[in-house]
């Protein structure tokens, strides 16, 4: 598995909103990957610069060095970082799952609507169940 940790732009800000004089500040990384999806020895973790996971990284050549043509997406914004992903993936020719219960936005509503132009667009949306079966089926090791 490939995961990404999202870093402050190096080149430019992609993230026009950074932060909020109304949140209250948190002592916790909103970067940090949680427990529940850490990496396991051997896999990939790459600093994500931009919304697309694609955007200033290797992701692509080393998805088609190791013969990949799916992608499975998860993760926060769907409207954002998530579609982002999921159309330049489309665009490079992968065939694309987004898992839509292990995606979140702001708003629902921009999370159903994403959700639906999506799957009417560039990938088929589906169930982490969906997800882990598919996992089950293709995958050398087992999920949990």
């Amino acid at each position: 598995m490939i995961y990404f940790h999202a870093t402050p732009p190096r080149y430019g800000r992609w993230n026009r909103k950074p932060g909020s004089a109304l949140r209250p500040k948190s002592t916790v990384d909103p970067n940090a990957i949680v427990s529940e999806v850490e990496p396991w020895a051997g896999d990939i973790v790459l600093e994500k610069i931009g919304p697309s996971c694609f955007h200033g990284t290797p992701l692509d050549t080393i998805l088609r060095a190791g013969g990949h043509d799916t992608l499975l997406v998860a993760g926060e914004a769907t409207s954002g970082c998530v579609r982002s992903t999921v159309v330049d993936a489309c665009t490079r020719g992968y065939r694309v799952g987004v898992v839509g219960d292990c995606c979140f936005d702001r708003f629902e509503a921009s999370h159903w609507l994403s959700l639906f132009d999506l799957d009417q667009k560039y990938a088929d949306v589906l169930t982490a169940e969906a997800a882990i079966g598919h996992l089950r089926q293709t995958s050398r090791r087992t999920p949990v």
